[in-house]
C-alpha cells in the first residue's frame, strides 16, 4: 500500500474531506483562494516510507503573491506550503498545541482509526484555523 496504496488512500479518503473545506487540488497541494492572499495545505510524506508502511503528516500555509515578490523575482506557477513564508506555515501538530505528528498506515491492518483522526484533525483544527483568516487584515490583526 504505502508509496501507490497511500495515494490512493489520500485521494478516496482525505481528498473528499479537504475538498469539503474549500479547497481546490493544485498540483501536490490544496488550495483556497482569499482576497490578497492563499490558504494551502500540503500533505509532507515521510522519506523513509517503505512498501509495508507509510507516514505522513499535514502542513498549513498562508501565501502571500504581493509579499513573495519582494523577495524573489516571480510567483511559483503552484504555490505550496514550502512557497510560504516560515511564520505563516504551521504543521497540524502546532496547530493542536501538540508535538510534530504523523499519521502513520500499513498493509494489511486497519487503518480506519488513523483516517478517522486524519478526517476530525480537518475537519476541526485545520478548519478553525483557516476561518480566521477571511481577508489580509483580519490575518494581520491576529
Amino acid at each position: 500500500m504505502a508509496q501507490k496504496g497511500i495515494k490512493e488512500l489520500v485521494k478516496s479518503e482525505i481528498e473528499p474531506v479537504i475538498k469539503s473545506l474549500g479547497f481546490k487540488k493544485q498540483s501536490n497541494s490544496y488550495v483556497k483562494t482569499e482576497e490578497g492572499f492563499l490558504k494551502i495545505i500540503g500533505l509532507q510524506f515521510s522519506q523513509t516510507n517503505t512498501s509495508e508502511e507509510a507516514s505522513f503528516t499535514i502542513e498549513c500555509g498562508i501565501f502571500f503573491p504581493e509579499l513573495y515578490l519582494k523577495c524573489f523575482d516571480e510567483l511559483p506557477k503552484y504555490p505550496k506550503t514550502v512557497d510560504c513564508f516560515f511564520q505563516y506555515r504551521q504543521r497540524i501538530g502546532r496547530l493542536k498545541g501538540s508535538h510534530d505528528e504523523w499519521y502513520k498506515v500499513k498493509v494489511g491492518e486497519d487503518n480506519q482509526p488513523v483516517l478517522d483522526r486524519v478526517r476530525h484533525d480537518l475537519t476541526w483544527y485545520v478548519r478553525r484555523h483557516f476561518e480566521r483568516y477571511t481577508s489580509t487584515f483580519s490575518f494581520f490583526s491576529h
